[in-house]
């Protein structure tokens, strides 16, 4: 959500991954846990779900 408080200036708030979903953890037989030697903890496709579950942010911009 963005609010434009003047021409100038405007603050932003939001959610990433709102429902805190994480991806399934590599069991012990996959092979990229194998390989890693337990270095990866998630498989490579879970990376547009992100591994930190919710995060918040706001940011204040501006433009001239």
């Amino acid at each position: 959500v963005t609010y434009q408080i003047n021409d100038t200036f405007a603050v932003s708030v939001g959610a990433d991954n709102v429902f805190d979903e994480t991806p399934d953890e590599l069991g012990d037989d996959e092979v990229l846990n194998f390989i890693s030697n337990g270095g990866f903890k998630y498989p490579l496709r879970a990376v547009p779900s992100g591994f930190d579950g919710r995060t918040y942010y706001a940011k204040l911009s501006f433009s001239f």
